[in-house]
């Protein structure tokens, strides 16, 4: 079966970023990971109070 080409290049992860996650305590790890969900919570939340603020100034 022939390849399909490519539109475009996808960015592969670099070799040395895989190698520093790896090397990171397990705890690290977890606490990054953690982090990074908090973040995304504060994000989703204040995309939702802005939207809420949105439709009380249009009423």
């Amino acid at each position: 079966m022939p390849r399909q080409m490519q539109l475009w290049a996808t960015p592969k992860e670099s070799p040395q970023s895989q190698k520093i996650w790896r090397n990171l305590e397990h705890q690290l790890q977890k606490d990054v990971i953690a982090a990074l969900a908090n973040l995304i919570c504060k994000m989703v939340l204040s995309q939702d109070a802005n939207q809420s603020q949105e439709e009380s100034h249009e009423r």
